[in-house]
């Protein structure tokens, strides 16, 4: 993920980092007489990163969406938003349902019936956020950045036996500094590992 975001610093420049929180967590594997998994623990970790820009929004979505396609990243992701929900002449979504999001995956799916933990491939959730959108949409725009945005208030969820945090969710600061004219993306990596 280190990676993905140095490129990411160097393919769009305009972005500036705002916040970067950190979430890993685990639950034991299943050892009982019905079900008898091939690893200790599986994990997840979670990375959310925030930048702000200024500016039009399609150029700077077109130039993170070069990046990650350079990077491995598969999806029609962002020229899709941009297809479907983006007003280019207005600088703004078509709709007003909530903020333009988009996923985008890293790795070659194995079908359901075969899949192991570790062949669940890499997940990217992108989300876009105007210093016009209503606090709403800033505060959890997925039940995943919800779950980064709330954890230090929570306990150990069903099964965890490990959990960390690190860093800053990203709602306070940019509530901060959320202005006409800002703009807002958010870049939440998710990876699933497993421990022996």
């Amino acid at each position: 993920m280190d990676r993905d975001l140095a490129a990411i610093a160097q393919g769009v420049p305009e972005f500036r980092l705002l916040a970067r929180a950190d979430l890993d967590t685990c639950s034991r594997g299943e050892n009982n007489w019905k079900t008898r998994d091939p690893f200790r623990s599986r994990c997840q970790m979670r990375v959310a990163v925030a930048y702000t820009f200024a500016g039009e929004l399609a150029p700077r979505a077109m130039a993170l969406h070069a990046v990650l396609s350079g990077r491995g990243w598969n999806g029609r992701g962002i020229p899709l938003v941009l297809d479907e929900y983006w007003d280019a002449a207005l600088d703004q979504p078509r709709y007003r349902s909530g903020p333009p999001e988009t996923q985008y995956q890293q790795g070659t799916p194995t079908p359901p019936s075969s899949q192991t933990l570790t062949d669940i491939p890499r997940v990217l959730h992108i989300a876009f956020f105007s210093g016009d959108d209503p606090d709403r949409y800033t505060r959890g725009f997925t039940a995943s950045m919800a779950r980064i945005q709330d954890v230090q208030a929570q306990g150990f969820r069903f099964l965890e036996y490990y959990r960390t945090f690190s860093g800053t969710p990203y709602a306070a600061p940019w509530l901060a500094v959320r202005q006409p004219g800002t703009r807002l993306v958010v870049l939440m990596f998710s990876e699933n590992y497993v421990r022996n």
